[in-house]
């Protein structure tokens, strides 16, 4: 997903993206988290402290399932994700760095510390671990829709997804001759 789209602000307003995958085997499942390789995001937001994000696979009112990439309250307090531009009353977007889930991160982003010294405090964009395992997605069809919400529980600051990914691995997809 590749667009730039206003995050809603406040008190638990969300922002729900789809992906669409179609490419699997029919009835192709995930048997073990380590099959995802990565949920990346282009983002920027003026308070990570006021976020929550979280990947669901299925209908995101219905039937899912679902595990926390950040949760809230996280303990990002005063720390920006991206280079934002901070309470802008215009809404202009920043600039997005990207962030990156996967397992082989070395720290969950709630745990991180490390800031850019030339944007503090902005975290550092790289790979960081999921706050809750990957293998709460075992089970998920690979085909169908997987969602990122990322929810905004405190009001003023603002925020802009620029896009996001999924990454499955390799083995996963059927062969193509």
């Amino acid at each position: 997903f590749a667009d730039t789209i206003p995050l809603p602000d406040g008190y638990g307003a969300s922002y729900l993206s789809p992906l669409e995958f179609t490419g699997f085997n029919p009835g192709q499942t995930l048997s073990d988290g380590d099959e995802i390789v990565a949920v990346c995001l282009n983002i920027e937001h003026s308070y990570a402290g006021d976020l929550e994000i979280e990947l669901i696979c299925g209908d995101p009112s219905g039937t899912n399932q679902s595990i926390i990439l950040l949760p809230f309250p996280n303990g990002m307090n005063g720390t920006y994700l991206g280079d934002p531009i901070d309470n802008d009353a215009t809404l202009t977007p920043g600039v997005g760095f990207d962030y990156c889930i996967t397992n082989d991160g070395g720290l969950t982003l709630s745990m991180a510390e490390d800031t850019l010294p030339a944007i503090e405090p902005s975290m550092i964009p790289g790979d960081y671990l999921p706050e809750e395992s990957f293998d709460g997605m075992i089970g998920c069809p690979l085909n169908g829709e997987w969602y990122i919400r990322i929810s905004d529980n405190l009001n003023i600051d603002d925020g802009w997804l620029f896009s996001w990914s999924l990454e499955f691995e390799e083995t996963l997809y059927p062969d193509r001759d």
